[in-house]
């Protein structure tokens, strides 16, 4: 009775396919391991669409150096979990740290709500970077980052792309709040200096 290939005899075999120059065994290795990897990073708490950007770039980064992976250390699941797991805890922390200097002490991005009150000088401070910004669907996105607010259907209403597919509004979304946090970045100083 023939045994049904498991996850790490998957792996072994493919990473060989790597190693010995296939030119199928970047797609293949893709096409088994991003579902699963996106299942086991998946969580109610943190945006879809940075589930996503961690698996891509462990996935690209292995791709790059295949080398860098030992087979004999541990199967090459756990690897790329490894690796995804680390970027998306380094882009929530990045997240988290840009969220905190505007004044809120939580990460949007993990949906948690404010921990402190809207009192006068939080009120002080949101007025501040929304009146950096010069269009309305910026502060609107704004509006609904510092609310905890991370579905993505939400910010895609706000954006007019609701009509777009589910995968092309999370890129879209991610891609306006990464330049919006940039933008708040360089912003930081003014906004302070009003503050004082």
């Amino acid at each position: 009775m023939s045994k049904v290939p498991d996850e790490e005899q998957i792996g072994t075999a493919l990473h060989a396919l790597m190693m010995a120059g296939d030119v199928t065994a970047p797609a293949r290795i893709a096409e088994f391991f991003v579902p699963l990897l996106i299942k086991r990073l998946t969580s109610k708490k943190i945006d879809q669409e940075l589930v996503d950007t961690a698996v891509a770039d462990a996935l690209l980064s292995y791709f790059k150096s295949p080398a860098q992976y030992n087979p004999s250390k541990l199967p090459l699941g756990k690897f790329l979990l490894m690796s995804a797991g680390g970027d998306l805890k380094n882009m929530l922390s990045r997240r988290k740290k840009e969220v905190e200097r505007f004044g809120f002490t939580e990460s949007v991005e993990l949906g948690a709500s404010m921990s402190e009150p809207w009192d006068e000088k939080t009120t002080d401070k949101m007025s501040a970077i929304l009146n950096v910004l010069d269009n309305e669907t910026d502060k609107q996105v704004v509006t609904l980052m510092a609310d905890g607010v991370r579905e993505t259907a939400a910010y895609a209403t706000v954006l007019g792309v609701s009509n777009f597919p589910p995968q092309e509004q999370a890129k879209i979304v991610k891609r306006n709040k990464d330049r919006l946090v940039k933008l708040l970045q360089r912003s930081r100083k003014k906004i302070e200096k009003r503050d004082e």
